[in-house]
């Protein structure tokens, strides 16, 4: 579908230069805060049931959003690229174990049983396995230099030193056997990994020690990059080795970043199962379960980067591609499920959840659309029946290709005209954000990253280790 030349889009293929190397622009990252009760709970569902599709290393971002009536649950998937028969099959399998949980629940018991919890984990780690295993194995490398690193600079903490020992071991342990499923695709090695992460989890958030964990990694990050901010070698061998969920290229190792990636797919589960155990909240999955694809779709747009710079008169900034080019992209997921859900509700009658469940935070294009030029247009008119959406958040990133999506379809119905409101809306809020980061990097300032009740007690943790 082509466009006009568009100022939002050619936003997106703008870069900023490093040692005189095009890097992606990363502007603050931030997260929403749901108030309404129920309305969280579906998000968090719908982020699981996101999370847990993803299959491929990278390049795969899922959408998900929620419809109940009175019998029966429609979940909406998405995918950038279209969803896969093989995730929808998948999927629907882990539907049925969920459902299968809630339905056959106990009253009044709101856990889950040790083997229905085995069953839908070695599910879901089988599925996303390759996600997994290229995560973990961003250990390589530099991995064994970076580890004496931080017992040396522990090495005056013997309590510190201790919890980062246990850290590392159960991490080779989950190493070893992610490497022997890579080889052998065995159901029993599979079961064994999928305990080492459960017992890690729970070390690492519900154990007694899990306030004091979390204040090691924060400060052997901030602590551990300083240090070796002055150790030629090690940062000649660390240099852009850590990648984020697109292959995009980072500035240096996060322990805690990397830590919370191995045992995020255990977060998600339990999530999953606390929910399915929870009387409050069979309303889904106790009901008739069934789910929505909703196809990939492909914009055309002409981009004009420098010509965007020319106007904002930013330094510091290059542009990607030349003036008038065309580029035709897919629509990222979740705003498949954003025009997907309008449509439902303009054109059908039928009202969703306005929450929007992602595999990863949203980006910034996708964030800026949803999350805060809607609601600003959605301001400025008589209440229409339209709502905001409960979303995660925003990693910052500027990630391309990105183009917005249509909304033409909604003018009709509502009496004005949503679509060009929402992108000029957009442009604006993102003007404003690219100049104050341009002012940020022109003064030298320093982008902040964010950091991140059974009880799980040292000793255990040790004794568990031992076995092996």
């Amino acid at each position: 579908m082509p466009r006009t030349s568009s100022s939002l889009e050619s936003y997106f293929y703008i870069s900023c230069t490093q040692n005189g190397r095009p890097r992606l622009i990363t502007l603050p990252p931030e997260t929403s805060k749901e108030k309404d009760d129920k309305l969280k709970r579906i998000l968090d569902v719908a982020s699981s049931l996101a999370f847990i599709c993803v299959r491929k290393p990278k390049d795969e971002v899922y959408a998900v959003a929620i419809d109940l009536s009175k019998d029966s649950a429609v979940i909406y998937l998405a995918e950038n690229y279209g969803v896969p028969d093989t995730t929808l099959e998948y999927l629907t399998s882990v539907l049925a174990q969920l459902t299968t949980i809630s339905r056959s629940q106990p009253a009044g018991l709101d856990t889950v049983p040790e083997t229905d919890e085995q069953t839908l984990g070695t599910m879901v780690l089988k599925h996303t396995f390759p996600k997994f295993f290229s995560s973990l194995t961003k250990r390589d490398g530099t991995w064994d230099v970076r580890v004496e690193a931080i017992q040396r600079l522990l090495a005056e903490s013997p309590d510190r030193l201790k919890h980062f020992k246990r850290i590392e071991r159960i991490l080779f342990l989950i190493y070893r056997e992610a490497s022997s499923y890579h080889t052998d695709s065995s159901d029993t090695t599979l079961e064994r990994l999928y305990d080492f992460i459960s017992r890690f989890e729970a070390y690492i958030r519900r154990g007694e020690s899990a306030d004091e964990l979390a204040s090691l990694l924060e400060d052997i990050d901030r602590t551990a990059t300083y240090r070796w901010s002055t150790d030629s070698d090690l940062v000649d061998a660390e240099l852009d080795r850590d990648v984020d969920d697109n292959n995009v290229l980072q500035a240096g190792f996060s322990m805690a970043r990397f830590v919370y990636r191995i045992i995020s797919l255990k977060i998600h589960i339990r999530r999953l199962l606390r929910l399915a155990a929870c009387p409050a909240f069979t309303s889904i999955f106790a009901k008739d379960l069934s789910i929505q694809c909703c196809p990939s779709t492909e914009i055309s747009v002409r981009v004009d980067p420098a010509g965007l710079l020319r106007q904002l008169q930013l330094d510091n900034l290059m542009p990607e591609y030349v003036s008038g080019a065309t580029v035709t992209e897919p629509l990222h997921a979740e705003l498949c499920i954003f025009a997907t859900i309008i449509r439902l509700f303009l054109r059908d009658g039928i009202e969703p959840y306005w929450a929007i469940g992602v595999s990863k935070l949203m980006c910034v294009g996708c964030y800026t659309v949803i999350a805060k030029a809607f609601p600003l247009v959605l301001g400025k008119h008589a209440p229409c029946g339209l709502r905001r959406f409960a979303v995660q958040g925003t990693h910052g990133k500027l990630y391309r290709p990105w183009v917005a999506p249509d909304l033409t379809f909604a003018t009709t119905h509502l009496g004005f005209d949503l679509n060009a409101e929402i992108r000029q809306s957009s442009e604006d809020l993102l003007k404003s954000a690219l100049t104050e980061y341009a002012e940020h990097r022109r003064l030298g300032s320093a982008a902040s990253d964010k950091k991140p009740s059974q009880v799980f007690t040292d000793e255990a943790f040790d004794e568990y280790l031992n076995k092996y």
